[in-house]
């Protein structure tokens, strides 16, 4: 009886071990993220050839490099500690047990590692996607009277939209990750 369930779980976490890694989720964003990158930096270029000034877009340029600093060194972060746990393979022919176990807390780091960069791409439109309708905005209108106000409008509109943009698919990985740690429960038991 008990071989039977540790073979449900088995199978339960490579099913989703075998989704995790067959998702494009990785190029989807990597690629979402280089399309905003340069699509910030065409609208800072052009508002400086418009205008000739820079120090202020030197400023939005910085934000974006501390984002993309930020985000290099979580994603590296995770995947160092994904890495280290991908040795749960040398348990699968002597402890069924470990091997399990090791298979549920690298499935749950690869979850966390597309967490971690599901979040941390959410994060950097919900910032960037903002400036950059400023931007646009300071390109077509000229620059604004009233930059408070336009920065205000920009953020309620551009985060909220970003947020809830990506928050299908958090709440997906989420509902998977609270699975697999069921799971792990049920092999402690």
């Amino acid at each position: 009886m008990e071989y039977d369930k540790l073979q449900l779980i088995e199978n339960k976490a490579e099913n989703l071990l075998s989704n995790l890694r067959n998702g494009d989720d990785s190029s989807l964003y990597s690629n979402a993220l280089l399309v905003l990158v340069v699509l910030f930096l065409l609208s800072l270029v052009s508002v400086y050839i418009k205008t000739g000034e820079f120090k202020h877009l030197l400023a939005y340029l910085g934000i974006l490099l501390v984002l993309l600093v930020l985000h290099k060194v979580k994603m590296s972060a995770a995947y160092k500690e994904n890495a280290l746990l991908k040795r749960y393979k040398q348990h699968a022919e002597t402890d069924k047990q470990s091997y399990v176990s090791g298979l549920l807390k690298y499935l749950s780091s690869g979850m966390n590692v597309k967490f971690k960069r599901l979040k941390s791409v959410r994060l950097i439109y919900m910032i960037i996607f903002p400036l950059m309708l400023i931007i646009l905005s300071e390109l077509f209108n000229g620059e604004s009277r009233s930059f408070i106000l336009s920065l205000i409008v920009a953020y309620v509109l551009g985060a909220t939209f970003w947020y809830f943009y990506f928050q299908d698919d958090i709440n997906e990985l989420d509902f998977a990750q609270d699975d697999v740690e069921d799971m792990i429960t049920k092999l402690v038991l």
